[in-house]
C-alpha cells in the first residue's frame, strides 16, 4: 500500500491554461454618472478607481481552487500622468458597469497585492498575481471582482473590454494543474 502511494506521487502532472475575461469594468468617482461605456479604466488615487468583474463559465466542469496553480491579472497600460502603485482590493458586494456610479462595491479595506506603473508601461501589460482570490472565487466565494486604487495624485488609465482601438480589456490567466489527459 505504501509502495502504491509513492508511485501515486510520482505520477507527471500537466498543467494548461486558462483565461477568464471581463464581464463588467468601468471606474467610478464621487458625483459621477456611470462610466461602463468608457474606453478606459481610469484610477487616480482615492477619487477614481477602477472595478472589474471576470467571468468563471468557461472554466471546465469540476475544476476547483485546488486545481489552480496561479492566477494572474493582465492590465493594458493606455496612458499615465505619473508613476504610481496600483492597489487591488477583493470585491465584496455584486455590481455591474450599467449602474455603478460614485462610490465602487463593497470591497476588502486592505489591498491584496499591488503592482507599479510607469511611463515605460505605456503600450505594454502590467501584472499581478491573483491566484488566492481565483481560488476562493472557484471554491464558491462570490466573484464581484476587483478594485484597483492608484496611490498616485496624476491618472493611470488601462485598456477597459469597450476600447476598440487597441482592444486589450483586463483578463486573468489562470493555469490549472491536475493529472495528464489520456495520450492522443
Amino acid at each position: 500500500v505504501v509502495m502504491v502511494g509513492f508511485l501515486a506521487l510520482m505520477l507527471p502532472t500537466s498543467s494548461f491554461a486558462h483565461t477568464l475575461h471581463a464581464t463588467d469594468d468601468t471606474y467610478v468617482e464621487a458625483a459621477a454618472p456611470p462610466r461602463g461605456a468608457d474606453t478606459r479604466i481610469r484610477v487616480q488615487g482615492a477619487t477614481r478607481r477602477g472595478v472589474v468583474k471576470f467571468f468563471l463559465g468557461t472554466v471546465p466542469p469540476g475544476v476547483t481552487g485546488a486545481d489552480v496553480g496561479k492566477a494572474t491579472v493582465r492590465a493594458f497600460v493606455q496612458r499615465v500622468a505619473t508613476p504610481s502603485m496600483v492597489n487591488v482590493h477583493f470585491v465584496r458586494a455584486a455590481w455591474t458597469e450599467a449602474v455603478l456610479a460614485g462610490a465602487p462595491p463593497a470591497h476588502d479595506a486592505i489591498a491584496f497585492t499591488s503592482f507599479a506603473v510607469t511611463a515605460a508601461d505605456i503600450g505594454d501589460y502590467v501584472t499581478a498575481d491573483v491566484t488566492l482570490q481565483v481560488k476562493d472565487w472557484l471554491n464558491g466565494v462570490g466573484n464581484f471582482g476587483l478594485l484597483f486604487v492608484g496611490t498616485g495624485a496624476k491618472a493611470v488609465d488601462f485598456d477597459s473590454k469597450e476600447a476598440l482601438g487597441t482592444s486589450h480589456p483586463m483578463e486573468i490567466e489562470i493555469e490549472l494543474i491536475g493529472p495528464p489527459g489520456p495520450s492522443g
